[in-house]
């Protein structure tokens, strides 16, 4: 589905955070990269939507090379991107959220889709989505807004970077069964930027190491 080859990656060109990544992503495959802070793992998802500067090397996405699309037209390609921290419009209510994050969805699309997603999200069964504002969610609830909002575009590819970055224990088992359940359910693949080696093995069934500024395959006993 995905396939990276001979990746390298800047802000500068004098200082090359990646060099040299090959990594290929199989269909409804759940693959994490690891790496502690200021590897590049960030910088790797950047990378694939076209938000770097400075990147040289291929990327295909189900046999299409996308290598110089820009990121908006990623989205309808059928890459989801949940960026680190879960990005969300905190002015405004949850239903308005999820409007200004859907490409070309009628409201009677709109509609079904968040129908098609509360099953799997608490905060959109649990929240009245047109009263209030998203800014006064706690941070677990935002995280959810913040992947539904990812979601809705229906992605084949999901990737998330850190989604679990300061959470509270409960709210991190809360956002592994989920995206279990998600997974399961709307059949995409997932790629998972993280630190937390545990979390990496829970959900995922192939794990590589970025250091260096190259990706390492780890194996687990």
């Amino acid at each position: 589905m995905l396939k990276l080859q001979n990746i390298s990656a800047a802000y500068r060109k004098d200082y090359l955070i990646l060099e040299g990544i090959d990594l290929e992503v199989f269909s409804c495959e759940k693959l994490a990269v690891l790496g502690r802070n200021g590897v590049g793992k960030t910088t790797l998802a950047n990378a694939i939507m076209g938000l770097v500067p400075f990147r040289n090397g291929n990327i295909e996405f189900n046999n299409e090379l996308i290598s110089n699309y820009p990121s908006h037209k990623l989205i309808t390609k059928g890459i989801g991107y949940f960026m680190q921290g879960g990005r969300i419009f905190p002015q405004m209510n949850i239903e308005e959220n999820i409007r200004v994050a859907c490409l070309h969805q009628n409201i009677a699309a709109l509609k079904d889709n968040i129908e098609r997603l509360k099953p799997f999200i608490p905060v959109l069964r649990e929240r009245q989505l047109n009263t209030g504002k998203a800014g006064n969610l706690s941070g677990g609830e935002r995280n959810q807004l913040a992947l539904a909002m990812v979601l809705i575009n229906k992605p084949k590819l999901l990737i998330l970077d850190e989604p679990f970055a300061g959470m509270a224990p409960k709210n991190i088992n809360l956002i592994l069964g989920l995206l279990e359940d998600l997974h399961g359910n709307l059949n995409f693949t997932l790629l998972l930027i993280e630190q937390n080696q545990y979390i990496a093995k829970k959900i995922c069934n192939k794990v590589y190491e970025l250091r260096q500024k190259k990706l390492h395959p780890l194996l687990f006993t």
